[in-house]
C-alpha cells in the first residue's frame, strides 16, 4: 500500500487498467471473427438483379431485317426492341448477346433451355409452355393485310370475311391468339418474309399478313413497292415481348426485368425512347 503526501492511502490502479486494455484488446480481434448484420441500407436495392446474374442474357433474335423493331447492319442488330431491352439492362448493370437465328430455331432452342430466351416475340398459349414473358412490351406491332394492286379481296375487318381465301403467313410467326387459332382460314407458310411478300407481289396468293414497315422495307429491296397495296383496317395490334427460357435457370431475374423495362416504358422517369407514343411504330419510315 502506498500514501500521499496527507498521509491518505493510494490504491495501485495499474493492475485495473491493464485488465481493461486486455479487454478491449479482446474485444476487437473477437470483432474481426463475427458477421456484421447487413445496414438496411445497404441491402440489395430493389431494381438490382440478384447476384447469379453477372453473365449475359444469351437471346435469339429473328435473322432478318424486321424494321423498325430489328435492323441490321452487317452483323450487328439494332432496332426499337434492342434499343429499349438495352436501356432496361443497363439499369440492372447486365448486358445482352444477340444471337441472330432463324425463327423456329430460336423457339427450338428456347424449349430446352440453350439459349436464355427471346427478344421481341408475341404472346400466345403454345409458347407460355416453355417461355416466362416479361409482361412489358418492347414495342407493338400491328399486322396488316396487304395484296398486289390491281386484286380486290373482301375484308370488312373480321376474320371469317377472310374464310377461303388463301393469306401467305411466315412459318412460325404469331400473329395474335385469334388469328392463330382461326383454324377456318386458310394459311400458307413460307419460310421467311421476304418471300411471303414475293409470294404476294408475284400473284401466288392474294393476300399476305404482317407489319406494314417490315413488308414495305422486303417490297422495296424486291423492286415490287409500286405493286403493293395494304388493307384496312390493322388485323390486330400485338405488343412484342421479352421472354425466358423456363429451363435456361434465369427466371430470377424476370422481377427486376420487369421493373427495369417498367421504368424504361415510363415517360416520366425521362428514359422513354417513345416507342408506345401513340403512333403505330410499323409506319415508321424503314431503315434501309
Amino acid at each position: 500500500m502506498t500514501y500521499d503526501a496527507a498521509g491518505r492511502p493510494v490504491r495501485d490502479v495499474a493492475p485495473l487498467q491493464q485488465t481493461i486494455r486486455c479487454f478491449g484488446a479482446a474485444v476487437l480481434l473477437l470483432s474481426l471473427f463475427l458477421p456484421v448484420p447487413a445496414c438496411p441500407a445497404a441491402a440489395q436495392d430493389a431494381e438490382n438483379p440478384p447476384p447469379d446474374s453477372a453473365a449475359p442474357l444469351v437471346l435469339g433474335v429473328v435473322n432478318i431485317h424486321y424494321p423498325p423493331f430489328f435492323v441490321f447492319r452487317g452483323d450487328r442488330v439494332s432496332g426499337l426492341c434492342i434499343e429499349r431491352l438495352d436501356r432496361a439492362l443497363a439499369l440492372l448493370g447486365l448486358r445482352a448477346e444477340y444471337r441472330p437465328l432463324p425463327w423456329n430455331r430460336i423457339l427450338d432452342l428456347a424449349r430446352s433451355g440453350e439459349i436464355d430466351g427471346v427478344a421481341g416475340l408475341l404472346w400466345n398459349q403454345e409458347r407460355q409452355e416453355f417461355l416466362e414473358y416479361v409482361n412489358v412490351p418492347l414495342a407493338k406491332q400491328y399486322d396488316r393485310l396487304f395484296t398486289r394492286k390491281g386484286q380486290n379481296p373482301f375484308w370488312d375487318g373480321t376474320l371469317e370475311s377472310l374464310a377461303g381465301v388463301p393469306i401467305s403467313t411466315v412459318l412460325g410467326y404469331s400473329y395474335g391468339q385469334e388469328f392463330d387459332s382461326a383454324s377456318f382460314l386458310d394459311k400458307h407458310p413460307s419460310i421467311n418474309d421476304a418471300r411471303m411478300v414475293r409470294m404476294v407481289l408475284e400473284g401466288r396468293y392474294p393476300l399476305g399478313i404482317g407489319p406494314a414497315s417490315v413488308v414495305r422495307s422486303h417490297a422495296r429491296t424486291l423492286n415490287m413497292e409500286d405493286r403493293l397495296v395494304f388493307l384496312d383496317p390493322p388485323v390486330a395490334e400485338n405488343p412484342l415481348f421479352l421472354a425466358l427460357s423456363r429451363k435456361a435457370g434465369r427466371s430470377a431475374l424476370l422481377p427486376a426485368l420487369f421493373r427495369a423495362l417498367r421504368r424504361v416504358s415510363d415517360p416520366d422517369s425521362g428514359l422513354d425512347s417513345g416507342l408506345d407514343s401513340g403512333r403505330d411504330s410499323t409506319e415508321l419510315p424503314a431503315t434501309p
